[in-house]
C-alpha cells in the first residue's frame, strides 16, 4: 500500500530542467510527478529552448504545471531560474527529464521530514529502467556516509530532497558545474552542518 500524507503536509517545489527531451516529458517524467496527487505540490519546468517539439508537450498540460522555454547555460542555471520562479516552499527537489518518482515518493518524503524535525536532506535507492520502462536493475544503497562521499559521489540525485533553510543557507547550484552541481550543493550542506540521514528502508 502507498505511504498518504498527512492533513498538514509540507509544501514541496519540484523543478525539472530540460532541452530537447520531449520523447522523455509525457510518461517518463511529468505523469510521474503530477500523477503523485501530493496536495501541497507546484512543478515547474525549465526549458532550455528546445527546438523539438518539448513546448507542445508542455503546453498540453494547461495549468497543472508551470513552464518556461528560453536559452540557459546547461541544468545548473535552469535549475535555479526555475527555483526562483516558483517562490517559497518547505521541501525541494528538482528531477531531470529522463527520471520518474515511483508511485507514492512525495508522501513518503513528506512523513520522512516531519517525523525527524532534525533531517534536514533525504535520498533512497536507484531503480534502473529502460526505454519502454522496464526495471533492468537496481542501487541499493548503505547507510548515508559522511566521510565516503568525499570521494564519491554514490547519491542517486533523483531521489534527493531537501529543506528550503538548506537552500536558503547555501544559496543557488554552482553554475560552474554542468554534471556534479548535486554532489558539490550535498557536500557543502555537509560542511555547513546540514543533517543527512535519510531513512532508507
Amino acid at each position: 500500500m502507498r505511504e498518504r500524507p498527512h492533513a498538514d503536509t509540507p509544501s514541496i517545489r519540484i523543478v525539472t530542467p530540460t532541452y530537447n527531451c520531449g520523447h522523455f516529458l509525457v510518461a517518463a517524467t511529468i505523469d510521474s510527478v503530477l500523477t503523485q496527487n501530493y496536495p501541497s505540490l507546484r512543478y515547474h519546468v525549465q526549458d532550455g529552448g528546445s527546438t523539438d517539439d518539448s513546448c507542445e508537450v508542455l503546453r498540453s498540460y494547461g495549468e497543472r504545471l508551470t513552464w518556461r522555454s528560453e536559452p540557459d547555460d546547461a541544468q545548473a542555471q535552469a535549475i535555479n531560474r526555475a527555483f526562483a520562479a516558483i517562490g517559497d516552499c518547505d521541501i525541494m527537489a528538482y528531477l531531470n527529464s529522463d527520471d520518474m518518482l515511483l508511485g507514492g515518493t512525495l508522501a513518503y518524503v513528506a512523513n520522512a521530514f516531519r517525523a525527524r524535525p532534525d533531517v534536514d536532506l533525504v535520498y533512497g535507492h536507484r531503480i534502473f529502467v529502460d526505454l519502454e520502462g522496464a526495471e533492468v536493475g537496481r542501487a541499493v544503497l548503505p547507510p548515508h556516509d559522511v566521510a565516503a562521499l568525499y570521494w564519491a559521489d554514490y547519491v542517486p540525485q533523483e531521489t534527493l530532497f531537501w529543506r528550503r533553510r538548506v537552500w536558503e543557507a547555501l544559496g543557488p547550484f554552482d553554475e560552474s558545474f554542468h554534471y556534479a552541481l548535486d554532489w558539490d550543493f550535498i557536500l557543502r550542506a555537509q560542511a555547513a552542518g546540514f543533517n543527512t540521514n535519510p531513512p532508507i528502508e
